[in-house]
């Protein structure tokens, strides 16, 4: 579901190949390591890097567009985190951790590629998940 979200944003906005390799390449390796490891927490570093990458992609004439695209994606993990009946804790955090990761790497990297932000982004929630 995150993945097709991001994908259609990219269809929807800026649909080149380098783009999508760029986008997916990190999103596949959180998958190899699952894969390897079968730690399902890895599906946050996972989101945020696809979230982040919205964010950089979403333009418009709202206010702060791309945090309301990174936020969209942020509210799917959410939902699929409830229907996985995480506990009230283990959102709270989530919602919190996510907020300052996107606060953080958009409101800092802007100015830089958007694939290295979304890697930032997944590494810190990747460490967040220590908390």
């Amino acid at each position: 579901m995150v993945c097709s979200i991001t994908v259609a944003v990219l269809w929807w906005r800026e649909f080149t190949f380098p783009t999508l390799v760029s986008v997916l390449a990190i999103s596949l390796l959180w998958l190899i390591v699952y894969g390897i490891t079968a730690d399902r927490r890895l599906f946050f570093p996972y989101t945020m890097q696809m979230a982040v990458q919205i964010g950089f992609l979403v333009g418009g004439k709202a206010a702060r567009p791309e945090l309301f695209g990174s936020g969209g994606l942020i509210a799917v993990f959410l939902l699929i985190r409830i229907v996985q009946a995480a506990s009230v804790k283990v959102l709270l955090v989530e919602v919190v951790v996510s907020a300052a990761i996107l606060l953080l790497t958009l409101g800092t990297l802007r100015n830089r590629p958007p694939h290295l932000a979304s890697a930032i982004a997944s590494l810190l929630a990747y460490a967040s998940l220590a908390l």
